[in-house]
């Protein structure tokens, strides 16, 4: 075989081993995602009143969520948060595949605000970390964030 052969070959071989390299560097890099499955999960609770208004008040709470197929839903507040900022919620859930919707059926006993319960239709939204429900409904943001990694 000549030498421009050889150089076609190790050239060949070369962009075959970049391209393997780039793809399975891809599936295990930092962008890898997290998806939602029903189960318990840690995370925060987040209500944002006057949603980007000029009184806008922002509460976040530590709960425990639990997802229990096929549509049970609970979010109850950390134990740790001695300042509790919203009630225990019981009732249930719809998932989509694109979005979330949560219908209370039961609050707990606990002094807390009706307007700022998670009963509402949320988008689905992922990153490397969390499982983000996000939602605006005037004059509220809230935000049902779990934490898989």
């Amino acid at each position: 075989m000549n030498s421009i052969g050889q150089i076609g070959i190790r050239c060949f071989l070369l962009a075959a081993a970049i391209s393997v390299l780039a793809v399975s560097c891809g599936e295990n890099g930092t962008d890898s995602r997290v998806a939602f499955t029903p189960g318990v999960y840690k995370g925060i609770y987040r209500v944002v009143n006057d949603w980007q208004g000029p009184n806008e008040e922002i509460k976040v709470d530590t709960v425990t969520y639990t997802f229990i197929r096929p549509d049970t839903f609970r979010m109850v507040v950390a134990a740790e948060d001695k300042e509790r900022k919203f009630c225990d919620v019981s009732g249930t859930y719809v998932f989509t595949g694109d979005s979330l919707f949560v219908t209370e059926e039961f609050t707990y006993p606990q002094i807390c605000n009706p307007d700022e319960i998670p009963e509402a239709h949320y988008g689905y939204t992922t990153d490397s970390r969390d499982v983000i429900f996000r939602t605006v409904t005037t004059p509220f943001y809230r935000e049902i964030r779990l934490w898989v990694k």
